[in-house]
């Protein structure tokens, strides 16, 4: 497991046993972000690796046509 992910899961359990208060707010807002940071991550690796068949696709397509 990553850092980010320990992070997450102890702010979470932090989050849980908490009584109802400041603090609590704090770490659920914590866990969100983390969990929005993580989903911007991994669609920017989802286009990254689209992309990349894309030009892949792109240039055996110009390989053809260029034989």
């Amino acid at each position: 497991m990553k850092w980010w992910s320990l992070i997450t899961v102890a702010c979470l359990i932090l989050a849980i046993f908490l009584p109802s208060g400041v603090l609590k707010g704090i770490f659920i807002f914590a866990v969100l972000g983390m969990i929005a940071v993580l989903l911007v991550l991994a669609g920017n690796l989802l286009f990254n690796l689209s992309t990349i068949t894309d030009m892949k696709e792109l240039d055996k397509r110009l390989k053809d046509d260029h034989e």
